[in-house]
């Protein structure tokens, strides 16, 4: 199994499947060594900062409790999240 000592999450929010259809030759260069999806869902209540939180944390919004307007004025310091 390879490792990677790093990783970059890109993501484009509200985009949804638009780039299937459309021409992106870099994200489709991109997406053919990496990981993506089509059938992912969002989280309730499709916010960003409740989504973002729930996709790379892996808890949902009750958990992490991160909202837009905590994030703009805190960084994230959650230990237990990390």
């Amino acid at each position: 199994m390879q490792r990677f000592k790093h990783v970059a999450v890109i993501g484009i929010d509200g985009m949804g499947g638009f780039n299937k259809s459309a021409q992106t030759p870099c994200m489709d260069s991109i997406f053919v060594n990496g990981a993506v999806t089509y059938k992912a869902f969002s989280m309730d209540p499709t916010i960003s900062a409740e989504n973002w939180g729930g996709m790379l944390i892996g808890s949902d919004p009750a958990v992490h409790r991160l909202t837009n307007g905590y994030i703009s004025t805190h960084p994230y310091t959650n230990e237990l999240y990390p």
